[in-house]
């Protein structure tokens, strides 16, 4: 079996923007407003006790801070 690799890239790219982002994913647990007072929180609060607050990962709150997750929200 012979794959068509443009036929392939083509599918994975199509494919990829059909991904649930943000609060449209099954799995989050923060929503964009949620996000937005996060940013707003860390001006005063740790990334632990905001996390706290959240019930999400110390983590969670820096990858948001540092705009690796929740990129789309400002």
């Amino acid at each position: 079996m012979t794959v068509d690799r443009k036929h392939y890239s083509v599918y994975a790219r199509d494919a990829r923007h059909e991904w649930a982002h943000g609060e449209k994913h099954y799995r989050a647990k923060l929503t964009e407003d949620d996000v937005r007072l996060i940013r707003e929180l860390s001006k005063t609060l740790t990334n632990r006790e905001i996390a706290g607050k959240f019930d999400v990962s110390h983590h969670c709150i820096h990858q948001v801070n540092t705009y690796k997750t929740w990129r789309h929200v400002r």
